[in-house]
């Protein structure tokens, strides 16, 4: 049925789904929630320079870290034990860029700084989600009228700027079908 909708299937066990959920969706949502985090409290001490000078790097995660969050409160909770064990991985990798920073190592950084682009250019190439002509990914908000298939949950709708939207939990999405 879904592949004739014109949907992509791929089965996994909730194990699976749990961990690598946990490396694409989680620990990017945690990193922005405590960049955001982190900026709010120099802020106060900067406070009109912070936002004066915000670039695209600290928008873009303010987008992510404006997500629902009860939703993130909850996933995080209920998968506590990979997203823990990602956070091991993400400050053993922090220490490990913050070295390279502390002793010039500019080889280490160039070397680390291209595999990330390259990984970047895999998730484009991929498919995973809508891009721009010139390869930006762009956000896909599921809004209200297109059909959500989950499978516990039924969803929320709120609006934001004349938009109504259609929160879900993410964990629980099966397809967005337009």
């Amino acid at each position: 049925f879904w592949k004739k909708i014109g949907s992509r299937v791929d089965v996994m066990d909730a194990e699976q789904h749990d961990y690598i959920l946990s490396i694409t969706s989680h620990i990017p949502h945690l990193i922005a929630y405590n960049i955001v985090h982190t900026t709010l409290n120099v802020k106060k001490k900067k406070d009109r320079d912070i936002i004066k000078y915000s670039a695209g790097g600290l928008r873009d995660f303010t987008r992510i870290a404006a997500s629902n969050p009860i939703m993130w409160r909850d996933i995080f909770i209920q998968n506590r034990a990979n997203t823990s064990n990602m956070i091991d991985k993400f400050i053993e990798n922090l220490k490990d860029l913050k070295k390279a920073i502390k002793n010039q190592n500019e080889k280490k950084l160039e070397k680390i700084f291209t595999k990330t682009k390259t990984i970047r250019k895999e998730i484009v190439a991929a498919g995973q989600g809508r891009t721009t002509a010139d390869g930006k990914l762009v956000d896909l908000p599921v809004k209200v009228g297109q059909s959500v298939i989950y499978s516990k949950y039924a969803g929320t709708e709120y609006s934001e700027g004349g938009v109504d939207y259609l929160i879900v939990r993410e964990s629980d999405i099966l397809a967005i079908v337009d």
